[in-house]
């Protein structure tokens, strides 16, 4: 059981970071109007290891959490609930947390980190919440346990496009 478990968060790991990796090279090719060779390696490779390291295990972890926490006999209440704890809980302290990584992984300082964490953080939570409630709410409705992680983050290319702009934008 442990073994399936550590593979699971493996395999999630691994689908995350890649799909990370596919939205930031989304936003230095489109966004950015970067030609495929200007694209900043360094950058993508970093926003995929958080996506490895910190948003696969999270969530993969969160999404289980959610399955045995919040039980309703109504499908339809059972996925709102389910959305609503985690846009309440779990979306403001990842947002922010994600935004320290991202700056401290990029070695700056940490005055410029904690500037950069506040000036982007409301308008990021902003949006999270004009999109995420909605997928959320499918996303527990709809899709199993085992392949949620993986449906979040196709959905997720496009928020990480978003994201890597807004944290990379001069």
């Amino acid at each position: 059981m442990f073994r399936n478990i550590i593979r699971k968060h493996a395999r999630n790991s691994m689908e995350v970071g890649g799909l990370m990796i596919l939205g930031d090279v989304i936003c230095q090719t489109y966004v950015e109007k970067k030609a495929l060779k200007e694209v900043d390696t360094y950058r993508a490779l970093k926003f995929g290891a958080i996506g490895a390291v910190y948003v696969g295990p999270i969530i993969s972890t969160w999404y289980r959490f959610l399955e045995r926490a919040i039980v309703f006999k109504s499908a339809g209440l059972q996925a709102v609930g389910k959305m609503a704890v985690d846009q309440i809980f779990l979306a403001p302290t990842f947002l922010y947390s994600f935004l320290w990584i991202n700056g401290l992984t990029s070695f700056k300082p940490v005055d410029e980190v904690k500037r950069e964490a506040h000036k982007n953080y409301f308008d990021i939570l902003i949006t999270n919440y004009k999109v995420w409630p909605f997928v959320q709410v499918f996303n527990f409705w709809v899709v199993p346990l085992r392949y949620r992680v993986i449906f979040v983050q196709v959905i997720a290319i496009f928020w990480n496009t978003y994201l890597s702009y807004m944290l990379n934008r001069k």
